[in-house]
């Protein structure tokens, strides 16, 4: 019965936190009307912090887990490398060059983890709960996103008044990927700290069954 509790207390702050992160949107929204940053819009400084954040999340557990490495390296690899692509603003081209040097960066880390620690760990993520919320998130990023920001779908729907609704656009595109964003972000952090209750709990008993063998000798 406790366990039960624990679960659904645990799907209860999941929750407050999902809706956090979407109300934090709308408070992001508004400042991007007040403060001016130069090259992006703060809506795209927020994605780029989701997007890294969530890179960060999953190779800080690819360090933690042994046994899953290799493809923990190859997911959060993605997520550095989709990271590189939303810096074109910044670097200019200089981004093909810098996939480059982070492609051969995570052959050497996969290489280094085990060529046998790939299957597992890709086996392990796409299994987990979170791998939904990440799907998810990277379709919408990918493939939505981009049909829904054409120009001839605008032009279809608002004809000659498109030309006028250029900044109305443009937030409905951000916020189409802002969500996208939230969802990669969401799903490396629930998958992260399920990880860490996971070794917690395997920590935990590996201590007991020292105490107990203690205890029997």
């Amino acid at each position: 019965m406790k366990s039960e509790i624990r679960t659904i207390l645990l799907g209860i702050g999941q929750f407050l936190f999902c809706a956090l992160l979407s109300a934090s949107a709308y408070g992001l929204y508004v400042l991007n009307l007040r403060v001016s940053v130069p090259v992006e819009s703060l809506i795209e400084l927020g994605q780029e912090a989701l997007l890294l954040s969530a890179a960060i999340f999953t190779l800080r557990t690819a360090s933690l887990e042994k046994e899953l490495s290799g493809g923990l390296w190859l997911v959060g690899g993605f997520l550095v490398a989709l990271f590189i692509r939303e810096l074109d603003g910044w670097i200019g081209h200089a981004w093909v060059y810098c996939e480059l040097v982070w492609l051969c960066g995570v052959v050497w880390a996969v290489k280094a983890a085990g060529l046998g620690t790939v299957i597992p760990g890709l086996a392990h993520f796409i299994g987990h709960r979170a791998f939904p919320i990440m799907c998810a998130g990277v379709a919408i990023l990918l493939v939505y996103s981009r049909l829904y920001g054409m120009q001839t779908l605008w032009l279809a729907y608002a004809g000659e008044a498109c030309s006028g609704l250029y900044s109305v656009k443009t937030l409905s595109e951000e916020s189409t990927e802002l969500l996208a964003y939230m969802m990669i972000f969401t799903s490396a952090a629930f998958y992260a700290g399920n990880c860490l209750r996971m070794r917690r709990r395997r920590a935990r008993a590996e201590r007991l069954q020292k105490e107990a063998g203690i205890k029997t000798a």
